[in-house]
């Protein structure tokens, strides 16, 4: 898992503060903007007690599930809801 280069954060235990949702989304974003070979500057982030959504347009089937498979990778992530278009170049 990632703990979205946040050098000495680390995973959440029960003795920790919980992450705020606003943190938790500045992480995906983090992610997702350093996933080599996609593009992902057109997707927001939205988080809310640990479910994350993904909404905007990408350019293939392909950088959907890249986005989604991130996104889930991050540290604090328990759900996504990928609501990501997928829309050709020219339309």
């Amino acid at each position: 898992m990632y703990d979205a280069l946040q050098p000495g954060l680390s995973t959440l235990s029960a003795n920790r503060r919980p992450r705020t949702d606003e943190s938790l989304a500045g992480r995906v974003e983090i992610v997702l903007l350093t996933t080599d070979g996609f593009d992902f500057r057109r997707i927001n982030v939205e988080a809310f007690d640990g479910a994350v959504t993904l909404r905007g347009d990408v350019g293939t089937d392909q950088e959907k599930h890249k986005a989604d498979h991130a996104a889930r990778r991050v540290d604090g992530v328990n759900d996504v809801n990928n609501l990501l278009k997928v829309v050709h170049e020219g339309q």
